[in-house]
């Protein structure tokens, strides 16, 4: 079972990197950065985001890909970057008479990247997500908006990378996440999860990589998913980069403004509280999962080196809200009729 969980300007949540020590011996690599100035660098020393769409609260979070802040590129120095974020969506009408939902999520993020020897990145990440479902029209509309209520993701994580030799790099990582609407209790709505893989350097602008990502299920079984990793220079102002199940294409239109193009599949898991009025639902868990197209921009204002302001817009596709019981056995699942729902965000990203 896969997990995770009026138009107004709205932003991704950013969400958790995972990770724990992996023991390698290692040497350092060297990587030159492209002549633009605003193209990225160093392909394969560093755990990040990719720019562009939302990310759930840790499916994505394991694959490593180029940095994308300022580095301070010097051994035992620490960055760190804090995200707020906003973003709203109107997912439309569901089938099995579901009702019209729409959703605002509220998020932030820190993270705190500690540069080790031997090219070697420790990163510690706290992600935060509170989401208020607005459900009406459909047949139980009000019990599902009170299921909803609250609806809150939180991630503690920890991530290493570290290069094996000049060509190929290891990542490992661990990390809790909470999942809960209204009431629920930290141990009813807490999962374990953790990832391992490899990234190959092919050349100063290709990366590539596997990984692979385990994470407990609410009724004690467990999801395994593979984590692809693509980082590609194209030219000194395009990229294309795959980190799971996103696919993020930027071009640096100015210095300090860079567009992307994007496709991304969220999945977010929500344990619902135990009360007779949620019926076979209650104890039980709602998955929310729905694919992501959509446009961004980034921009640095030039004198303010430590911000960065990010907007995205965008269709919703394919959206799926499966409810479970507390044995894990499927009460119903609600899928997005003919239209296609969308989503506008806006973020803003301070580092330091």
């Amino acid at each position: 079972m896969n997990k995770t969980a009026s138009l107004a300007l709205g932003a991704f949540a950013v969400a958790a990197i995972s990770g724990a020590a992996l023991a390698q011996d290692a040497t350092a690599h060297e990587t030159t950065a492209p002549a633009h100035d605003g193209a990225k660098s160093d392909l394969s020393t560093a755990i990040t985001d990719v720019s562009g769409s939302a990310e759930d609260l840790g499916f994505n979070a394991f694959a490593p890909a180029e940095h994308t802040g300022h580095v301070k590129d010097q051994v035992g120095t620490i960055d760190l970057k804090y995200t707020p974020s906003y973003r709203y969506e109107e997912a439309g009408d569901l089938n099995k008479n579901g009702g019209d939902i729409s959703v605002d999520r509220w998020g932030s993020a820190l993270r705190m990247d500690y540069h080790a020897e031997d090219d070697a990145l420790w990163t510690f990440r706290w992600g935060y997500e509170r989401s208020n479902y607005d459900i009406s029209g459909g047949r139980k509309a009000s019990v599902a908006d009170e299921a909803l209520d609250n609806a809150t993701v939180w991630s503690l994580t920890l991530a290493h990378l570290r290069p094996i030799n000049e060509e190929w790099s290891a990542f490992a990582g661990f990390g809790l996440q909470f999942g809960g609407a209204d009431d629920v209790s930290f141990s009813d709505g807490s999962n374990f999860m953790g990832a391992v893989g490899a990234i190959r350097k092919h050349d100063e602008t290709l990366s590539y990589g596997l990984g692979i990502l385990v994470r407990e299920d609410f009724e004690d079984s467990a999801i395994v998913l593979p984590l692809p990793i693509v980082t590609w220079q194209i030219d000194e102002r395009s990229a294309l980069r795959v980190k799971g199940l996103k696919v993020d294409y930027s071009y640096d239109v100015e210095h300090d403004l860079t567009a992307h193009a994007f496709l991304d599949y969220e999945l977010r898991s929500y344990r619902i509280d135990k009360d007779p009025k949620f019926g076979a639902a209650s104890d039980g868990s709602v998955d929310d999962t729905h694919w992501l197209l959509g446009v961004g921009l980034d921009w640095k204002p030039r004198d303010v080196e430590w911000l960065t302001v990010s907007g995205e817009i965008g269709a919703i596709l394919g959206q799926k809200f499966e409810v479970q019981d507390s044995d894990g056995s499927e009460v119903t699942t609600n899928r997005m009729d003919d239209n296609v729902g969308f989503f506008v965000g806006l973020s803003a990203t301070l580092s330091f």
